[in-house]
């Protein structure tokens, strides 16, 4: 449904897609063989997201089942908290 800015999770470089049911963080690794590497996060299991920072800079914490994952933006980290915050309410 929506397509986001690229994000560093974990020391990672990953892209961002917002489904309908989950929060994906996607990344194509290898040269040759290509595989995927995911991280997601079911919308409805996200209990709190917030964005600290400015709109270039900043860090987005998102907290799942009592644990914190932090995600850094390179861009648009307001516009992804809010569009992450429109689907879990």
């Amino acid at each position: 449904e929506w397509e986001g800015p690229k994000v560093s999770h974990n020391d990672k470089d990953y892209k961002v897609y917002i489904t309908n049911e989950r929060l994906i963080l996607h990344k194509e690794r290898g040269f040759i063989s290509k595989t995927d590497d995911l991280v997601a996060w079911d919308l409805k299991e996200i209990e709190q997201i917030q964005y600290k920072g400015g709109w270039r800079s900043g860090v987005v914490t998102i907290e799942v089942g009592g644990k914190e994952e932090t995600v850094e933006p390179s861009e648009e980290g307001p516009n992804l908290t809010a569009k992450v915050r429109a689907r879990i309410s």
